[in-house]
């Protein structure tokens, strides 16, 4: 299995490891409960470095990016995150991912970590479809590390290490920034529905941020999370899973993605949606609440 940067940081902490989809990962410390909880009330630290991060720049780039994207990107301005699906010409989803514009024709997009490759290699075939020779694609997943703090405590505990007034960062929106003299991309985002932030920055660094946050936190009441609370929080949110509740046989239409498709524009996978929107689906998922 590979391994994160923070792996033997996991094991002094205790924590259950998994297999998840070839990586190690914990999927709990002291308990998903207590994880889940301490991300509800106070926040939740989450090592995420396995997911993919693939940059996209130069002419040419949006052009590319709105061929494979079910989401409109014309009026996304620099700074700012798009939540998105990549789908097969039937309309199956591909992948699940965030689009972040961070200049003018620069571009990165999170994948999730099993669909990386997969991902990378379809955005490849339709840049060399379009021919768009001046567009570079570069996958950085391997330098780049990851974290997630959430939590309706986490922007106090993060504005303690930053000089930056994070009450000015909106909702999905990321800004480059320095976090103990580190360059880091930081996102007013995350995958658990509540308040927090995403922290991309260079793999052999990542470490020393994790410690700082933990020290800083634990007075707070945060606690490291694993992939248990991850997925309970995820589910209790409503939000989707690749793999669980998403692949190439389900269609945006037929979970909770209809809103980041835009059948006005012309995207790969755009003919089979609007034939599937005016024959109606044969098929929802819904959510229970159990009471």
């Amino acid at each position: 299995m590979e391994k994160t940067p923070l792996y033997e940081r996991h094991l002094a902490l205790g924590a259950k490891m998994i297999d998840f989809g070839g990586w190690a990962l914990p999927v709990q410390y002291r308990g998903i409960l207590e994880e889940h909880r301490a991300v509800r009330n106070q926040a939740g630290l989450f090592d995420i470095c396995h997911m993919g991060e693939i940059e996209i720049d130069g002419p040419g780039s949006f052009d590319l990016l709105q061929r494979v994207m079910t989401r409109n990107l014309a009026r996304q301005e620099i700074g700012q995150i798009k939540l998105s699906v990549m789908t097969n010409p039937e309309g199956g989803i591909i992948d699940d991912v965030t689009v972040y514009r961070r200049g003018p024709e620069r571009y990165m997009v999170v994948t999730n970590a099993g669909t990386r490759l997969k991902d990378l290699h379809w955005i490849e075939e339709h840049k060399t479809q379009a021919q768009l020779r001046n567009v570079r694609i570069r996958d950085i997943s391997e330098e780049t590390g990851k974290l997630d703090i959430q939590g309706p405590s986490a922007q106090q505990i993060l504005q303690r290490l930053l000089k930056e007034d994070l009450s000015a960062l909106r909702f999905y929106h990321a800004t480059e920034t320095t976090l103990l003299n580190e360059q880091i991309l930081l996102s007013r985002s995350g995958y658990t529905g509540e308040d927090g932030f995403e922290i991309y920055a260079d793999h052999e660094r990542i470490g020393k941020l994790w410690d700082a946050l933990l020290e800083t936190g634990s007075e707070a009441g945060m606690r490291p999370a694993g992939l248990g609370a991850r997925d309970t929080l995820r589910i209790e949110a409503g939000m989707m899973l690749y793999g669980h509740d998403l692949n190439e046989t389900v269609t945006p239409l037929e979970v909770v993605y209809s809103w980041i498709v835009d059948l006005t524009k012309d995207f790969v996978g755009s003919d089979a949606l609007k034939n599937q929107k005016e024959t109606g689906i044969k098929r929802k998922l819904v959510g229970y609440e159990l009471t």
